[in-house]
């Protein structure tokens, strides 16, 4: 999230959405500092690190005892709404941030 090389945050980002796919680690990794990042990053304009943050948020979104951390986290419903109605959100993203939402 705050590397200044795009391809480094990138990976870091796809291993927390590969981490965020364990059943047993969902509730544990949803904290607000690791949501807000997520959040920041699902903003930038780079496609690729679009897609795996709110992957990432969408993983976290299948599990009940995340759900608490992620609406109490202001940037993450806030995110995921902007993304679901942006007319300038690529089709995959905006999919996806409408599937974390319901």
């Amino acid at each position: 999230g705050k590397s200044k090389i795009a391809e480094d945050r990138l990976w870091s980002i796809r291993t927390i959405q590969n981490l965020c796919s364990d059943a047993s680690s969902k509730v544990g990794l949803a904290t607000g500092s690791l949501l807000s990042l997520l959040s920041a990053c699902a903003m930038r304009k780079d496609y690729e690190e679009q897609l795996a943050a709110v992957g990432a948020l969408m993983n976290l979104a299948t599990e009940p005892g995340s759900i608490v951390p992620l609406t109490n986290t202001k940037t993450v419903v806030a995110t995921l709404v902007h993304l679901a109605h942006s007319p300038n959100t690529p089709a995959p993203v905006r999919k996806t941030a409408c599937d974390s939402l319901a």
